[in-house]
């Protein structure tokens, strides 16, 4: 599976991820004892002078006997000389699910070069925890650029494979390593195992790619997992966040709803100019599928052609454009559900009033049987000169 690389300059905004949770989010809970809330997140960021940093704390309720205060307000210490921090959201509303707030360090020209211990402190008014995050403040350019993430989805106990990019960003910054460690920092469930086909990955001026590979499990709950992947020269470090859903395998679906049943037999009153009916016809595929579905439309009875010179036809649009005969809609591991129009028009006057039965048909390209579905159109009686049921 590739990707399209979205590159991370890292000497100008950090984003650091920390921890890891069951639910795949980054949640590393804080020992707080008997507090009644758990503190996580944190972790390390390099800027340049001017810059800024962003480090992702999370918090969630640990017992709901006592609570006092729902209401948890953030602070920081050990700021270096000329930086400025905020919050948000401050205060944080607690709940049992981990909520996130982001800590954004805006250092300025004149910030001293240096590593920074951050304390970062949650109280509720009767708790206070506590948890460290660390700043690194450089000169120079970062000299690596990572890239790559991505979406993939997959049924349980599939694999999807994410492409993670590295090349080289300033030739003349200094270096600890000519090679990038990758690892997984956050959002694998424990069902779940990841392997880098190579790593570490080479620092060089043209772009070399690690693929990332994600092996799920028949027991790998059903949701969407935010992967954040982490790459470190030994100093500098980038992250790349890789989304996977993991999906029910669902299967083959046709269904017709309708919009307006109704089509009058020719111009004028008491229906006026009505001469179409529409339906909305969706067809749902595997997540699995990668292919194509014909559709078809059919009347039921052979009353396609109704009365003396009118007849009645189905149409398959988008909006208002017809789509080309024989319909096929395309499917691939981003679509798996489409929805069309299907118009069924009166071309001519007809001599008749009633309901006439159709079918809808959709056939995959190289999967599964044809699926049928049905529906009805009511012709009425505009003038009072047809006849009931045709």
């Amino acid at each position: 599976m590739k990707h399209a690389i979205a590159w991370i300059v890292g000497s100008a905004v950090a984003l650091v991820l920390a921890g890891c949770g069951g639910s795949g989010r980054p949640y590393v809970p804080d020992a707080g004892g008997g507090a009644g809330f758990a503190l996580g997140g944190g972790g390390v960021a390099q800027v340049a002078p001017g810059g800024a940093a962003n480090f992702v704390f999370n918090l969630a309720r640990t017992r709901l006997q006592n609570r006092s205060n729902d209401m948890v307000e953030m602070s920081v210490q050990g700021l270096p000389e000329g930086a400025e921090a905020s919050f948000e959201p401050n205060p944080v509303q607690l709940s049992e699910e981990p909520v996130d707030t982001v800590l954004t360090v805006i250092t300025s020209a004149g910030t001293p070069v240096g590593t920074y211990t951050l304390t970062v402190s949650a109280t509720d008014g009767t708790d206070t925890l506590r948890r460290n995050a660390t700043l690194v403040v450089a000169t120079g350019q970062v000299p690596f650029r990572m890239g790559g993430g991505g979406q993939a989805t997959v049924l349980p106990g599939a694999e999807a494979t994410f492409d993670i990019g590295i090349r080289e960003d300033n030739q003349d910054s200094e270096r600890s390593s000519d090679a990038v460690a990758l690892s997984v920092l956050s959002g694998l469930h424990s069902t779940m195992s990841a392997s880098f086909d190579l790593n570490p990955v080479p620092i060089t001026p043209t772009e070399t790619v690690s693929h990332l590979t994600i092996q799920t499990t028949a027991a790998t709950p059903v949701g969407v997992y935010s992967i954040v992947v982490q790459g470190t020269n030994g100093v500098e470090t980038e992250v790349v966040t890789c989304t996977l859903t993991v999906a029910a395998g669902g299967a083959f679906e046709l269904i017709v709803d309708p919009v307006d049943i109704f089509v009058a037999d020719e111009d004028g009153v008491p229906f006026g100019n009505d001469a179409e009916a529409t339906y909305n016809v969706t067809v749902k595929t595997p997540f699995t599928f990668v292919g194509s579905v014909d559709l078809a439309f059919s009347f039921e009875a052979l009353k396609g052609r109704l009365g003396q010179g009118g007849i009645l036809v189905g149409v398959f649009r988008r909006g208002a454009e017809p789509l080309p005969e024989p319909v096929t809609l395309e499917f691939n591991n981003h679509v798996h559900e489409q929805t069309v129009t299907l118009a069924i028009q009166r071309l001519g006057r007809l001599n008749f009033t009633g309901t006439r039965l159709f079918q809808v048909s959709a056939k995959p390209s190289h999967t599964g049987s044809t699926m049928l579905a049905g529906g009805s159109v009511v012709v009425r009686d505009n003038q009072g000169d047809a006849v009931s049921g045709g």
